[in-house]
């Protein structure tokens, strides 16, 4: 016996099942779109909202292998509650002595060994973007580009037979820990690495018995390079 499919009413309503389901999913589809509201990082009424800040700053890290103690501090603005951009300033607190070997001065006459105590600072500009900052504990990453004074300072003398010094640029990415203490303080704790570059300052130097003069580094390339933590404590409208 043959069955006539085109009188199977299990068929044809089943065609009406799929229109009417799909029909359901566009509806649905719609209605999510129009509930979804594109976010920006700037205000979509037109208003700005900006949040300055300012205070001290402790970083740990290394210098020649060395533990090294930097004081220094942060400013800026937060633009809703977003974008930091700000500026900087580092200064090295530690003690490191070194000597520096066989130096010859401007008239190419011996001077011998040098003692001397390393000096080291740098400043410059924040990048920075936070992580629902408005929560008491959020994240954040920033960077810190810094142009700094690298300089070799004479133990017990202050007649350097050179000029003992080197301009540097200094880059450090770092990942931050925010804590809301107050409306209008936080501490925050960074981890990160310093990159200081530019370095390729020389000295003249010769043995006392030779009179063949070569240059030698003033500093060591890598032995700023380091990785760093952080401690600031902030002060300004975090509300």
């Amino acid at each position: 016996m043959k069955h006539d499919r085109s009188k199977n009413p299990f068929r044809k309503s089943s065609k009406y099942i799929i229109a009417i389901l799909i029909s359901l999913f566009s509806l649905t589809f719609a209605q999510a779109q129009q509930k979804t509201e594109t976010q920006y990082l700037l205000k979509g009424n037109g208003s700005i909202e900006i949040n300055a800040f300012g205070g001290p700053t402790l970083t740990f890290s290394t210098a020649y292998k060395k533990f090294a103690l930097f004081i220094g501090g942060d400013a800026g603005i937060i633009i809703n509650r977003v974008l930091l951009i700000g500026g900087y300033g580092e200064w090295y607190l530690s003690e490191y002595e070194q000597t520096i070997r066989e130096m010859v001065d401007d008239n190419n006459e011996f001077v011998g060994d040098l003692e001397v105590q390393l000096k080291f600072n740098h400043a410059g500009f924040i990048f920075g973007y936070l992580y629902k900052s408005e929560k008491p504990i959020h994240f954040g990453i920033t960077s810190r580009f810094g142009w700094g004074l690298l300089k070799w300072e004479p133990v017990g003398t202050n007649n350097p037979p050179n000029d003992l010094q080197d301009n540097v640029f200094v880059i450090t990415p770092k990942f931050d820990i925010g804590l809301n203490l107050t409306p209008w303080a936080k501490m925050v704790v960074g981890g990160g690495y310093r990159f200081v570059t530019g370095i390729n300052e020389s000295y003249p130097s010769r043995r006392p018995s030779s009179s063949y003069i070569s240059d030698k580094g003033l500093f060591d390339s890598t032995a700023l390079d380091s990785f760093v933590v952080d401690i600031g404590f902030y002060f300004g409208d975090f509300k």
